[in-house]
């Protein structure tokens, strides 16, 4: 039996025209889901590989509330540890934004 999270006001998500990965997937979990998630890091480093990666930060967080974080940066890449933070922060809250507004004139949200 699958249960969705209640709370989760998202029943579909449609993929757009974009090289960035959002997905969220309530139906799947262990081994499926991890596989799914192995795929989609390694799309995004082999969309990356050409222009070089300079870093990569990834978070995982669990049903129960627990998380856990991977970063690696290059030595010579422009954003240091202690930027990372704030990069990342802004750019999900601008795709993500993006993607909500183009939702709503959609009509889809």
């Amino acid at each position: 039996m699958v249960r969705i999270n209640p709370h989760c006001r998202i029943a579909k998500v449609v993929r757009k025209a974009s090289p960035h990965l959002v997905e969220l997937i309530p139906q799947k979990r262990g081994v499926e889901f991890r596989n799914t998630m192995h795929q989609h890091t390694d799309l995004i480093c082999d969309h990356l590989a050409e222009q070089g990666i300079a870093g990569f930060a990834i978070v995982a967080w669990g049903f129960d509330g627990s998380f856990l974080r991977g970063t690696r940066i290059h030595q010579e890449g422009f954003i240091g540890l202690t930027l990372m933070p704030s990069v990342v922060a802004e750019i999900l809250r601008r795709d993500i934004s993006q993607d909500v507004a183009e939702d709503v004139f959609r009509g889809e949200l």
